[in-house]
């Protein structure tokens, strides 16, 4: 069945000092309650961790699953490291056709940035997942209602990141934060313009103001743009964009001061270690089999076969391991990421979620370059590059000690005064005794029955590579030349895997693909099933999944207070029929 139409935004959201102070940041200002009633929470990324600690604040013997050896190590693992508010506007928009357009016609040139696998339009579940995606993109008020609600979570989540940094739980060096905000790139004054004006139209009076800003001052902000070859873009009699033809020019940017950057696996680690300390007990290397559900409605084991047929309101869900081992609990969160959709099935529900492969590149910015300050946005090929600060001779957090030393990549970082989101940021100046890196983000694949983890195609990370650093100047990146010389000799595929291979022995350079659960409004599902009793999802966070992972219907697993955050904003589960 076709997905229907999610509810419209419903209100404003409170985020008042009274709020505030009466509950709306519980897991992180609140002490641990008294009663220990048990909850199984499946998934072990960042997700599932905040969950997991969220739930033993309030009370509740925690059991986390893991079916990896370690946390993180899918869409946790090496993220694009940017904490985003301000970039929320959700993928199902207008333009997005356009993309999908050239994924598609045979007569594209360039690599896309959207690509569809054979095996993925076989699948019926991709058909109804765009059937309602082009529902969402093509109504102008979902589509606003969309990035408003997208917004006002990810809003959320930065107060609650900004409550555990003046807690101490986790400080901003545990995680290495780093940007003061994101510029996105342009080139062409009328698209820059039009970028500006709908954010400041939609989010603007939520405290989200988008800055024009022109080539000079795009180069104030980040110098190392100065170093690209480029003419000032203009528009032309009938405003179009006449002057801003020239191949490689920028016409200046849009500049979001309420964005930032970090590592999420380091975040992750320092929740861990905060979850373990209040009790929670993590089960690495522990693959759920499904859901269970009892057939009479009455609770107990369940009897229907592996997956347990569908739930019942009133039923109560236990959770099968691999290894054959049934665990029950008072109650189950499901966050899973993409195994999410398979588990709702088995008590009937559907998260309308679809798994759309990513790639990031973590590079080495070279010595002699001067390390960015914002997160940049090529918004032609949708690429975000995001500074982060590996290490400082600062002695690691109490909090987030063991992730810190457990870990060579994750040392912890100074701080400044730069204020970012209420919060204190990473300062990314000149540092002698810094290693600075860049995340790199992009694309998007449909690959249909992709393995876990996906396979990682160096041939489209080399594409990434060389559409993220046509932005940068020549060096800017401590890597070998991109370019393939046609004086090697050597055939085109050859001389690629060449570079691949040089690439692979770059110092400081790392890869990483993984698939992105995505639904079609890109609105996370988040919240309690109608069918079982016990059963909460926290999934489909989507290509922004770190900046909307706080989630407020959580708090209320107990049903003790009201949400002080609209449910209606991001509940998003389906029924079937």
């Amino acid at each position: 069945m076709l997905r229907p139409r999610p509810l419209a935004l419903g209100g404003r959201v409170r985020f008042g000092r009274r709020s505030a102070r009466s509950g709306t940041l519980p897991a992180l200002v609140r002490g641990v309650t008294t009663a220990r009633r048990s909850a199984v929470v499946v998934g072990g990324g960042y997700v599932g961790t905040y969950t997991s600690y969220l739930l033993a604040t309030e009370g509740y013997s925690v059991v986390c699953l893991e079916r990896s050896d370690e946390l993180a190590t899918e869409m946790s693992y090496l993220n694009g490291g940017v904490l985003c508010p301000g970039l929320t506007w959700p993928w199902s928009n207008p333009s997005a056709f356009g993309l999908m357009a050239k994924a598609l016609l045979p007569f594209s040139s360039g690599p896309p940035s959207v690509a569809v696998t054979p095996s993925a339009l076989a699948q019926p579940h991709l058909w109804r997942w765009a059937a309602n995606f082009v529902l969402e993109a093509l109504n102008p008020s979902r589509v606003a209602a969309n990035f408003k609600a997208s917004h006002l979570l990810a809003a959320y989540s930065l107060r609650c990141m900004g409550a555990a940094h003046e807690s101490g739980l986790v400080p901003p060096g545990a995680y290495r934060r780093t940007a003061v905000g994101s510029l996105q790139l342009y080139r062409t004054t009328k698209l820059r313009d039009s970028v500006a004006s709908l954010i400041n139209e939609h989010i603007g009076d939520l405290g989200c103001r988008a800055q024009v800003l022109d080539y000079a001052s795009c180069v104030e902000r980040e110098p190392v743009l100065g170093d690209i070859e480029n003419s000032e873009g203009g528009t032309g009699e009938n405003g179009d964009d006449a002057g801003d033809k020239e191949a490689g020019a920028l016409a200046g940017g849009v500049l979001l001061e309420s964005d930032s950057s970090g590592c999420i696996r380091q975040y992750t680690f320092a929740l861990r270690d905060a979850a373990e300390a209040l009790g929670v007990e993590f089960r690495c290397g522990s693959p759920v089999r499904g859901l269970e559900v009892p057939t009479d409605g009455t609770g107990g084991s369940g009897g229907g076969g592996e997956g347990g047929g569908s739930g019942e309101q009133g039923s109560v869900a236990a959770v099968r391991l691999e290894s054959g081992e049934l665990m029950h609990a008072d109650a189950v969160v499901v966050a899973a990421g993409n195994g999410a959709e398979r588990l709702a099935c088995d008590v009937g529900d559907r998260l309308m979620t679809y798994p759309i492969k990513g790639y990031v590149l973590e590079l080495p910015v070279g010595a002699d370059s001067r390390p960015l300050r914002h997160v940049v946005l090529n918004d032609i090929d949708k690429i975000y590059v995001a500074p982060l600060t590996l290490s400082t001779p600062n002695t690691p957090s109490t909090a987030a000690s063991r992730a810190t030393q457990d870990r060579p990549d994750s040392q912890n970082v100074g701080m400044s005064t730069n204020v970012n989101a209420g919060v204190k940021a990473v300062d990314v100046g000149m540092n002698a005794e810094a290693v600075n890196v860049a995340r790199m983000s992009g694309f998007a694949e449909f690959c249909g029955d992709a393995p876990v983890p996906p396979t990682l195609d160096k041939g489209r990370a080399l594409d990434l590579m060389r559409q993220g650093c046509s932005f940068f100047p020549k060096g800017y990146f401590a890597i070998p030349d991109l370019n393939l010389d046609p004086n090697s000799g050597q055939v085109e595929a050859e001389a690629e895997r060449h570079l691949i291979e040089q690439l692979d022995a770059t110092p400081g350079l790392r890869w990483h693909a993984c698939n992105r659960s995505q639904t079609p409004d890109d609105l996370p599902v988040i919240g309690k099933s109608d069918r079982v009793a016990n059963l909460w999802y926290n999934a489909g966070h989507g290509h922004i999944g770190w900046t909307r992972c706080v989630t407020p219907p959580l708090i209320n697993v107990t049903q003790r207070r009201p949400d002080r955050i609209d449910r209606r904003c991001y509940w998003h589960l389906i029924k079937t029929a």
